[in-house]
């Protein structure tokens, strides 16, 4: 064999061993990362055999088309900076050890990939976690796969996140989050959850085939949320349980072909509402718990809004609730809506607002029994030194002991050009130097007094259209 030959062929056997240790590195990392670090694709894939610590002051970097394989219930925790930040071509994957669907690893892989086979990735209190076009699946945790923990400037953009066991991403205590154009899909929890957060911002996200809600909020402050689609999930597309102090916006979502729409428990939701499309989901509603306004006033503004509602609501001093047009809400047995100081519901004829019973099906969504009856729900009272502005309002299936609509001592109330039927008491009581306006109304098919007036000065009833009333 002469030299050109030998030459040739132990090139051959270079490039063939080159391309097996390339397929095959397997570079197994655990505990510690106690110095800045670049993980790359000469040594990819990763497989996390123990859960990884990021120490502080350290930043560990992850270089596009890199593979890191998490072993069975280990973790990574960043107490300075994880920075996984590429483009459309170049991607970062974090995966179970089991998927052999990419850089199959022999040694390691024992059974298929599922989700709940690894545990999480956390920036903890003043870290920062970057993830930019990154494909994440197959985990879980008992608190969330992706964990952004206490004043942290994190983000995750253009990413897939799918096949998980439990929330996708957990925003915690004064996280200034950006959650962007991402993919999140096929997970058994909430894919997010919203806890103590204050100027975060969640846009542009694509939310489908999920088996539980897409957000769940637990004290939001100061957070938007615009532009997401979120369609063919099972239940509640976002479930509010605790207060909410400000939302900047929730705007802009398409809503479609889910279970249940929105469950609130207070109104600061609705105040940030405004031109989603809620089309074609099981319950087509906002799903109103309790019904109140905790630090602002605002509009519930949003075009074709529906709202249940199951507890009585309560409207504060120093606060306004506006109610824009084509606005249903359908109230629940024994709801009462007290106003402190001001509600207005003033529109036009081609723009009615309905307050009706749950159980009236000939609106909004078919939720009730088909069989809405007097008396289903109890009341709106306006409160002292309170008003109440009611104009082209339909108001049906309520009754208290008192009244349905109560006006006690607030001047300069008034209800305009509204349908008021099928009440199982007095329609209106006016008492104590209400200075109110009941003009152009059409009262119909109750079952006690359409109108008490009581200790009442400066007041006017006119125009009013009263029949088919028992009493």
């Amino acid at each position: 064999m002469n030299l050109t030959k030998t030459k040739l062929l132990f090139s051959l056997i270079l490039i063939n061993f080159t391309f097996l240790g390339a397929t095959y590195a397997d570079t197994s990392v655990a505990w510690t990362i106690s110095s800045n670090t670049t993980w790359n694709t000469a040594w990819s894939p990763y497989l996390v055999t123990s859960s990884i610590t990021v120490n502080a002051w350290v930043t560990l970097t992850i270089d596009p088309w890199v593979v890191v394989k998490i072993a069975n219930s280990q973790f990574i925790n960043s107490m300075w900076t994880i920075s996984a930040v590429w483009n459309s071509g170049n991607r970062i994957t974090f995966t179970s050890i089991d998927d052999d669907s990419i850089w199959w690893t022999s040694a390691w892989s024992d059974s298929v990939a599922n989700k709940w086979d690894w545990n999480y990735i956390k920036s903890n209190n003043n870290t920062n976690l970057y993830l930019d076009y990154v494909d994440v699946k197959y985990s879980w945790a008992s608190t969330a796969s992706i964990y952004i923990y206490w004043w942290t400037n994190s983000y995750v953009k253009n990413s897939n996140i799918t096949d998980w066991a439990t929330k996708w991403i957990y925003t915690q205590y004064w996280s200034n989050s950006i959650i962007d154009n991402n993919n999140i899909s096929n997970h058994n929890d909430n894919w997010l959850q919203i806890f103590w957060v204050t100027w975060s911002t969640y846009s542009n996200n694509t939310i489908s085939n999920n088996s539980w809600r897409w957000i769940r909020n637990d004290s939001t402050n100061w957070a938007s949320i615009d532009n997401n689609t979120i369609t063919n999930n099972t239940s509640w597309w976002v479930y509010s349980v605790a207060y909410t102090d400000t939302l900047l916006s929730f705007t802009n979502n398409n809503i479609t072909w889910n279970g249940q729409a929105v469950y609130l428990t207070d109104l600061e939701w609705l105040l940030a509402a405004n031109n989603n499309t809620i089309t074609w989901n099981t319950e087509q509603v906002y799903y109103a718990y309790s019904f109140s306004i905790s630090s602002t006033s605002g509009s519930i503004n949003d075009d074709t809004l529906e709202i249940v509602t199951n507890w009585s609501a309560n409207l504060p001093v120093w606060k306004t609730l506006t109610i824009e047009p084509w606005t249903l809400i359908k109230v629940k047995p024994g709801w009462r809506l007290e106003i402190l100081w001001t509600l207005n519901a003033i529109w036009t004829a081609g723009n009615r607002i309905v307050f009706t019973s749950f159980n009236d099906n000939s609106v909004g969504s078919a939720l009730g029994s088909w069989t809405p009856d007097k008396g289903d729900w109890s009341q709106m009272k306006a409160s002292s030194n309170s008003n109440i502005k009611l104009d082209y309002v339909d108001l049906k299936y309520g009754g208290s002991s008192i009244a349905s609509v109560y006006i006690y001592s607030a001047p300069n109330s008034y209800v305009k050009n509204s349908n008021i039927t099928d009440w199982s008491t007095r329609w209106i009581y006016t008492q104590y130097w209400s200075n109110v306006i009941i003009d152009n109304n059409n009262i119909s098919n109750h079952s006690s007094d359409w109108l008490e007036i009581f200790w009442v000065t400066w007041s006017t009833y006119s125009n009013n259209t009263i029949s088919n009333n028992s009493w």
